[in-house]
């Protein structure tokens, strides 16, 4: 009962396979069993062909012994007349072996005259082979005056239709001498189908079980071969709809390193990305949530407290500078947003000129001059930073600095220090913010220049950032053909390095 259930399960194994499998097996079995096939043809013409020469040869073989056996009684004289006695004993002795050679050979093998007729053959001889009781004959063999003609004196040997029949024959012939006198000609033939259709059978019943045994190990293999192409798809598949349902943990299994593995391996790596961008939006849509709430509550509740009096008139200005701060706050943050919108969709178009970047610089730092005084930290650099000219948009480059400049005021310590400095290089410029106080683990490094990406979770040091600076930063500096690097040594300093290329490079820019 288990063995009838087995191709059964296969069978329905095979049914529930996708439409992609059963292309890819039936289109693999077809190829398996067209080669067979022309594989078949390819060795029955060979086949045929190389019997076909062995026959003509062994055809010819016969013919030549027999040729030279008559030529010994022509020699001697025996054969000069056939119905004397002596000549009458040769006769039956070579017709004898003609009964022979044609049982032994399965042939039909005759002596005749120069003109085509029949001299001897074994029907000339009675059952016991004693003596002449009939004419020759050729068993419907004719030998044309073509054939005789191209007997030449090493024989010949071939096929053709040499009957009233439309059977083809093999021949082989081979003319019979007496000193340099052609006397006869030895005859041998066999028709084609006799001679080949036993062998043909026979090689072909052996291919065919060959070819049988070769396509089942074929089909087996194509199965397993379909199977093992289509099974990842169809984990590809399910991966895509878990993505899609926003389930970014599912990983597809990895194995080897050929081209398909190489794709999940890039699947799984497009999930991790997935997760991480999810993982910032979400945290992006709460520090958005909260760096509004927050202000816009402030906002409020300082207007409502001015309007119903509970504020005094003495303390409104203090609390409308802090309304003003709030407000200033929310449009930063609506300008972040902005142009990173502007920058991921392709509209920002720069206006480059050459200007003074130190003199942004210097601009850029007078702007934090309270939060710096307030955490008591020393700026250095700033008076060794001379005019220095650059070709590039200047409110961009003037954002990239003051961002830079913002976040060193955020993450220096108390009664640190920022050290800015400005190279020029024979290519273009590298600005370099560098300040004390907390660093940037390794692991967070590669991941500082995303979009939403904080490093300090708690927003105890980063509390007024949405984590869109660092991304605006980098894709500025990249619109001007540049690039942005980062060093951060623990107990010791952070620096960003910005280079932007010299004013003979025209500015990128996105279209």
């Amino acid at each position: 009962m288990k063995t009838g259930l087995k191709p059964i399960s296969l069978m329905q194994n095979f049914m529930q396979k996708g439409s992609f499998f059963k292309r890819l097996f039936f289109v693999l079995a077809f190829v398996i069993l067209s080669s067979l096939v022309f594989l078949g043809l390819l060795m029955m013409i060979f086949v045929s062909g190389f019997w076909s020469r062995e026959c003509i040869e062994s055809l010819q073989s016969d013919a030549i012994s027999m040729a030279s056996f008559v030529g010994s009684f022509y020699e001697s004289g025996k054969l000069d007349d056939l119905n004397s006695p002596e000549g009458e004993n040769s006769a039956i002795l070579i017709c004898s072996a003609l009964s022979r050679l044609s049982e032994s050979s399965n042939s039909t093998i005759f002596i005749c005259d120069l003109e085509g007729k029949p001299i001897l053959s074994k029907e000339m001889l009675s059952d016991d082979m004693t003596e002449i009781v009939s004419e020759p004959s050729t068993n419907g063999i004719i030998v044309t005056r073509e054939l005789i003609e191209s007997i030449g004196p090493e024989g010949f040997g071939g096929a053709g239709r040499y009957s009233s029949s439309i059977e083809k024959y093999f021949v082989g012939a081979m003319p019979v001498y007496s000193g340099n006198s052609l006397k006869a000609i030895v005859i041998a033939a066999q028709p084609v189908g006799i001679a080949f259709r036993p062998y043909f059978l026979s090689v072909l019943y052996i291919f065919l079980i060959a070819a049988f045994c070769a396509l089942i190990v074929g089909l087996v293999s194509v199965y397993i071969i379909s199977d093992s192409v289509t099974k990842p798809l169809n984990l590809m598949s399910q991966a895509i709809k878990q993505y899609a349902e926003g389930n970014f943990a599912y990983r597809l299994p990895v194995r080897g390193d050929d081209e398909i593995s190489t794709l999940c391996a890039s699947i799984n790596y497009m999930a991790g990305a997935l997760a991480a961008l999810e993982e910032s939006r979400r945290s992006f849509v709460a520090n958005v949530s909260h760096e509004l709430k927050t202000p816009m509550t402030s906002i409020a509740g300082f207007i409502d407290g001015i309007l119903d009096g509970t504020i005094d008139e003495k303390n409104q200005k203090h609390y409308l500078r802090i309304v003003s701060a709030e407000v200033n706050r929310l449009s930063r943050l609506v300008t972040s947003m902005l142009n990173l919108s502007k920058i991921e969709t392709g509209e920002v178009q720069l206006k480059p000129k050459t200007f003074n970047i130190g003199e942004q610089v210097l601009k850029a730092m007078l702007t934090f001059e309270k939060p710096i005084s307030d955490k008591r930290i020393n700026v250095t650099g700033l008076d060794k930073i001379g005019s220095v000219y650059v070709n590039a948009d200047e409110d961009m480059i003037y954002q990239v600095i003051f961002n830079l400049i913002d976040n060193a005021v955020k993450f220096t310590n108390e009664g640190g220090t920022i050290s800015v400095s400005i190279f020029e290089r024979n290519d273009g410029i590298e600005l370099s913010v560098r300040n004390t106080g907390s660093y940037i683990p390794k692991e967070e490094i590669g991941n500082i220049f995303d979009r939403f990406y904080k490093v300090d979770k708690s927003r105890s040091l980063d509390a007024k950032s949405a984590g869109l600076g660092l991304y605006i930063v980098k894709s500025i500096v990249e619109m001007h053909g540049g690039n942005i690097k980062v060093t951060s040594i623990k107990d010791q300093y952070t620096e960003f390095l910005v280079f932007i290329p010299s004013n003979n490079t025209e500015p990128l820019g996105y279209n």
